[in-house]
């Protein structure tokens, strides 16, 4: 089976200051079946709180924060479909830990549940800048590499992304507070060779961003009627 992309959902706080006992909760993505790999996101623009990761899933990369920005913070995580509910709640704190959020699920098909990833890097990067430059990773086949690109925006406006011309957009979201900073995030995707990916540049629409950023090289299943890695492709595919 090849690697697909299922189904994507996207949740934040929109114009209100969230909380961090109550959190934030996404989706679980329509179509999702026990056995295909999920991964969170979030970004937050927060001076206080740390993430609580969702029971049942891994970390991917820890809660960091963009290069001389403490409240441009980001994590990661992962886990294998089985039985799902409709949603997970990320909190981060009690009651006085508030912030803009924003998130993102994606649930791939084709992954190898035992090993999903071959390689993966963050970037904490530095502003004000317009640009997260997600790093490079080195898969060792071909497969496809997953780009989350996210950024505090302290100009009271909602950021919108353009991902690397070499990349695919798969969904976007951000916050859009009217007297606070916001928190958007970006997810793209792309079909590499194996070894070194080199970077990718996603573009924000403000020029005053503090972001940071996870690239992932995902691990194909392989393919027991030929014995290699079967081939990337979009959609649910079939053996």
């Amino acid at each position: 089976m090849a690697i697909a992309i299922v189904g994507t959902a996207v949740a934040n706080t929109g114009a209100a200051q969230g909380t961090g006992d109550v959190g934030i909760t996404t989706s679980v993505p329509g179509g999702t079946v026990d056995g295909d790999v999920m991964y969170l996101a979030i970004h937050a623009a927060s001076s206080t709180g740390v993430f609580v990761t969702p029971a049942g899933w891994s970390v991917v990369e820890a809660q960091f924060s963009s290069t001389g920005q403490a409240s441009s913070k980001m994590a990661v995580y992962r886990k294998v479909a089985a039985s799902e509910p409709a949603s997970y709640t990320i909190t981060w704190g009690g009651a006085g830990s508030t912030g803009r959020v924003s998130t993102i699920m994606v649930s791939l098909s084709g992954v190898d549940t035992s090993s999903p990833q071959q390689d993966e890097a963050k970037d904490p990067g530095a502003g004000p800048t317009s640009t997260e430059v997600l790093p490079s990773v080195t898969p060792t086949t071909s497969t496809m590499i997953l780009g989350f690109a996210g950024a505090y925006t302290p100009s009271f406006s909602a950021n919108t992304w353009t991902p690397d011309a070499a990349m695919t957009e798969r969904t976007q979201t951000s916050s859009f507070h009217a007297s606070a900073s916001n928190a958007s995030l970006d997810l793209a995707t792309q079909n590499v060779a194996a070894g070194a990916t080199g970077t990718r540049t996603a573009t924000g629409s403000l020029a005053d961003l503090r972001p940071c950023g996870v690239m992932i090289a995902l691990n194909p299943l392989v393919d027991p009627q030929v014995g290699n890695f079967a081939p990337v492709i979009y959609g649910r595919g079939a053996c």
